[in-house]
């Protein structure tokens, strides 16, 4: 698996999130480093190309340019800084709402929109005791993944909408649903106004952080957990442009680790620490929640439940069997020797019998419209503890990482979002 990029605490407590009033007003300005921007540009690169080589090859020439020159005039007209986290965010924030509500015209908000909303930002953001610890590198590492996932989203739109109406409402869907996994809140239930957003969801700085609720036991080859301390969550990540959810193991001994195919009771730790040690980190408890330093050494500090980090349950809390369809999307919006726009939906069906059913999409447009499907395997499938086994129709068995992702507050088990194999896919 390629590297994803962390999205800081601070960012995703902007609609639910607690509050509490700074010491201090925090910077919210930064000076941006171009080698980390290109970092982050090339790890989007590889993760598209990985899906397919043409977005990714389109999507490096787009890079190529400056993309700092390109858009900072656009975002001046708007009162906006292109080193400021607290503006970036905003410009995010109001680029989903047009996506998700289909508005690809020339009406985009005025400058006074635009001030209004970064005034709601900024109270939220500052009103989040973890944002006064982000240093420079935090603060651009939110703001460039707004400012790229703002530009993709917009060309992805725009492109759409030369496509007709079917592609124009599936890559605002696209868009809809990616900020609902980021924010958690809808952006169609929300209206812009002159004086910022206003109804369901719009940002507020309102609001008490509950108790964290209790973690969950899990265990693996090598290395004990205990009950009290170990447990599964998920947080907030993004890649490729866009924001997903990575689950993660605690165990006992304050070390975590980011799940990925390898189901938990068949990990060897030692063997995993040598072949992916940028999967690995520690943790301990801060506050209302958890401060988690990766292989890097950059730490985060998480609070549960917070917009960005939840915690997630076995197959023994949530159930041992699913029904209905889950799927899996991404896509990209690319500029540079022609458009494209490329969706790509992973998908399988389980059914209360134990049956399941696998499948993809692809549907993508450049000089023209193309789309395809692909049936994948069938068979049986079983849930155990973090496990889900497959056991197709031909023979072969495929054991994968399994976990529930967590609704409510308190938090409890939602079969509206699962992770398996370490992705996150959810209800159709």
């Amino acid at each position: 698996m390629l590297p994803r990029v962390l999205i800081p605490s601070a960012l995703l407590l902007l609609a639910s999130g607690p509050a509490a009033a700074a010491q201090s007003e925090p910077a919210t300005r930064f000076h941006r480093d171009p080698a980390l921007l290109a970092e982050k540009e090339a790890k989007i690169v590889a993760l598209f190309g990985q899906k397919s080589p043409q977005a990714g090859a389109e999507l490096e020439k787009l890079f190529r340019e400056d993309i700092i020159a390109k858009v900072r005039p656009a975002y001046g007209k708007l009162g906006f800084d292109i080193e400021d986290v607290v503006d970036l965010v905003s410009a995010y924030w109001m680029v989903a709402w047009l996506a998700a509500n289909g508005i690809v015209d020339d009406s985009r908000p005025d400058r006074e929109t635009a001030q209004a909303v970064r005034a709601q930002m900024r109270k939220v953001m500052l009103a989040n005791p973890g944002f006064a610890a982000l240093d420079d590198r935090g603060r651009q590492d939110i703001g460039d993944t707004m400012l790229l996932q703002a530009l993709l989203a917009e060309i992805q739109m725009q492109a759409a909408a030369t496509q007709g109406a079917a592609m124009k409402q599936q890559v605002s869907d696209a868009v809809q649903a990616q900020a609902a996994a980021l924010l958690k809140v809808d952006m169609r239930r929300m209206t812009l106004t002159a004086k910022g957003f206003a109804g369901q969801g719009a940002p507020s700085a309102a609001g008490t952080a509950p108790p964290p609720p209790a973690p969950t036991p899990v265990r693996a080859s090598g290395m004990a957990a205990t009950s009290k301390a170990a447990g599964l969550y998920f947080r907030a990540i993004s890649g490729g442009g866009g924001v997903d959810w990575e689950p993660l193991a605690f165990f006992g001994n304050g070390e975590y680790w980011e799940i990925g195919a390898t189901p938990l009771d068949e990990l060897n730790v030692a063997e995993s620490k040598a072949r992916e040690p940028h999967r690995w980190g520690r943790w301990q408890q801060a506050g209302g929640g958890f401060r988690l330093t990766g292989s890097d050494g950059h730490s985060n500090d998480y609070t549960l439940p917070s917009g960005n980090f939840f915690p997630a349950f076995s197959s023994a809390q949530g159930g041992a069997t699913l029904s209905g369809a889950y799927s899996r999307t991404s896509s990209s919006g690319l500029q540079g020797g022609g458009t494209t726009v490329a969706l790509f939906v992973d998908k399988i069906r389980f059914t209360p019998d134990g049956q399941f059913v696998e499948g993809s999409n692809m549907g993508a447009m450049g000089s023209g419209v193309y789309a395809g499907r692909k049936t994948g395997g069938s068979g049986r499938y079983r849930l155990s503890g973090t496990t889900l086994e497959l056991t197709y129709a031909d023979g072969r068995v495929k054991r994968t990482s399994f976990a529930y992702g967590a609704t409510g507050r308190p938090a409890h088990p939602s079969k509206d979002m699962v992770f398996i194999g370490g992705d996150t896919f959810v209800t159709d």
